[in-house]
């Protein structure tokens, strides 16, 4: 059986979970009302896409998501 595969995978994981330097969190609730920031859970943002483009910025290292 072949490692390389399993290897790039793992690395590959482990890349993007701690990817960015702020290490600060996002935290998403569909259910929330518009105009929240993601810094925490009382003011979460909406929409997944938006802390994507967020986190794109290297600013933010973790995204939560709301159970729904």
């Amino acid at each position: 059986m072949d490692a390389a595969p399993f290897f790039t995978a793992a690395l590959l994981t482990t890349s993007l979970s701690f990817a960015g330097p702020g290490g600060d969190v996002l935290h998403v609730d569909d259910d929330a009302p518009p105009g929240g920031d993601g810094l925490s859970w009382d003011s979460p943002l909406q929409f997944l896409q938006d802390a994507l483009a967020l986190a794109d910025s290297g600013a933010f290292s973790e995204i939560r998501l709301a159970q729904g």
